[in-house]
């Protein structure tokens, strides 16, 4: 028997059999930033089956209920944080991200230090969800933190690893914050924010000398490429790391398309306006995008995208996108392009058009980028 109880923002979803727990997960009540737009995502974990239950179906019941239910609970999207080929069965596909600069230890001792750098105390906490905030307000896959509900760095680079943070003062001021592994054999940098390069030096020098006394060999910080502080580092001498991993961690999928792409559209929009820098040709007409969980229709009339009206009326698309939803999720998160995506067999883009103004659509609106949650965020 599948039980629920909720506290808080975190309901608790039980199979229960005889009186006995067998298999638990948490749903977390979260929002995730696509673009500017905000969806209300199902954060899927602590997912545990007991050792003697195992390989009889109660996970597969459990996460395909909790499913279900996150629709009746309005949630627009579900993100996990899981096992290799596994989660994929359940709709489940990767769209996040995992990033590192590292730099040398030498090249980072060579910064200068412009900041005073104190450990994070309580009362930086609300300057601290105002700088994140603020940074991550375009990132897509950060979570919104709010002050009510947020207080403190919960994890580190990895689940079993502690963290801490320290924020750069200037006149008294919060002008930045750095969450690291509370850990004695390595220094990695879990997120770190600045305004400008004043800040981004201080903490470059203060984790670079932490480094030495660690007798570590370079500092990681695990930032995405197109971030601020990734220009920064080079200086120092920095080395990239990107992976997109396939089937495991950062996986999502859509539950509600219709609720998702209405809170979507101004980011879409904001895109295709975007779009007009390059040689997009003028279109109009309808794109109906066809997913396993739903259609729906895109009125497009030249740099304004609308929602059609529900149901969809089959025989007045002009293209047509046949997808799955996690694709598309993954399409929509920037994860993977376009001609990727359309290289699979089962996906397939028709209706007049295609090859030249359907795909130009779809590339104006689902651009490439670098879906990142940070790890302290995870559940």
């Amino acid at each position: 028997m599948i039980r629920t109880s909720t506290r808080g923002r975190d309901t608790l979803v039980r199979d229960v059999v005889d009186g006995k727990e067998i298999t638990r997960l948490i749903i977390h009540r979260r929002e995730m930033r696509v673009g500017s737009a905000v969806v209300r995502i199902g954060g899927i974990g602590n997912v545990v089956t007991k050792p003697s239950f195992r390989r009889h179906g109660h996970a597969r019941e459990l996460l395909s209920e909790s499913i279900r239910l996150m629709g009746s609970m309005g949630f627009d999207v579900s993100i996990l944080f899981g096992i290799p080929y596994f989660y994929d069965r359940f709709g489940y596909t990767s769209v996040i991200g995992d990033y590192r600069i590292e730099i040398p230890t030498g090249g980072g001792e060579q910064a200068m230090t412009y900041c005073e750098v104190l450990s994070m105390s309580p009362d930086d906490v609300p300057a601290i969800i105002g700088m994140y905030n603020s940074d991550n307000s375009r990132r897509t896959g950060s979570l919104v933190r709010q002050l009510s509900t947020w207080t403190v760095f919960r994890l580190g680079s990895d689940w079993d690893i502690p963290s801490a943070a320290v924020v750069a003062k200037s006149g008294g001021k919060v002008v930045g914050y750095a969450a690291y592994d509370d850990v004695p054999d390595h220094v990695n940098v879990t997120e770190v924010v600045g305004a400008g390069g004043d800040v981004y030096s201080t903490f470059i020098k203060y984790f670079a000398d932490m480094a030495v006394r660690r007798r570590a060999a370079s500092v990681a910080f695990l930032a995405p490429p197109d971030h601020a502080f990734a220009g920064f580092a080079r200086r120092y001498g920095c080395t990239s790391h990107i992976a997109f991993p396939n089937c495991r961690d950062g996986m999502g999928r859509i539950i509600n398309l219709r609720a998702t792409f209405e809170k979507l559209l101004p980011e879409l929009n904001a895109r295709l306006a975007g779009a007009g820098r390059l040689p997009l040709p003028a279109m109009s007409g309808v794109l109906r995008i066809s997913t396993d969980i739903g259609d729906l229709d895109l009125l497009v009339d030249g740099a304004n995208l609308q929602l059609g009206p529900a149901p969809v009326d089959a025989l007045h698309a002009d293209w047509e996108l046949k997808i799955d939803q996690g694709q598309l999720l993954a399409l929509v998160m920037g994860f993977r392009s376009v001609d990727d995506v359309l290289h699979e067999a089962r996906i397939r883009l028709a209706g007049a058009g295609t090859g030249g103004q359907g795909e130009a659509l779809l590339n104006a609106i689902f651009p490439m980028g670098y879906p990142h949650l940070h790890p302290s965020d995870r559940f």
